[in-house]
């Protein structure tokens, strides 16, 4: 079954914009991806030090903005490639007052572009 596009994408994606992490560039490959890198500053990002937990494939946030209320502690990030689906992740953090998650609309395989290898250590998977 084909997947809807949601109503008014664009404006709610700008509505969430303190959510959701922007991605300059369209990549076409990894190679390029790996080459072109945009690393997040995860501090400023989250305005803290704390811990990073990430989440491939976050669909629409249940688990993700579940456990992120749970551990105001942690910092998390969910990433999910499709707009459609990551837009119910960003609307349901945001009606939670969520402060400690943010979200990368992107293929997984680009991640090597936003988190640098110094970084890996403080994220958990």
């Amino acid at each position: 079954m084909r997947m809807r596009k949601k109503s008014n994408l664009e404006k709610r994606i700008l509505a969430c914009s303190d959510y959701i992490i922007p991605t300059e560039c369209k990549i076409l490959n990894v190679n390029e991806a790996i080459k072109d890198v945009a690393y997040i500053d995860y501090e400023s990002l989250f305005k803290n030090n704390n811990p990073i937990e990430l989440e491939i494939g976050c669909g629409k946030g249940q688990f993700l903005c579940e456990t992120a209320s749970l551990h105001p502690e942690i910092n998390y990030l969910g990433v999910e490639i499709t707009s459609n689906i990551i837009i119910t992740a960003c609307e349901r953090a945001k009606k939670e007052n969520l402060t400690n998650i943010k979200f990368l609309n992107t293929n997984a395989c680009y991640l090597p572009r936003y988190i640098a290898p110094d970084t890996i250590s403080k994220i958990h998977l």
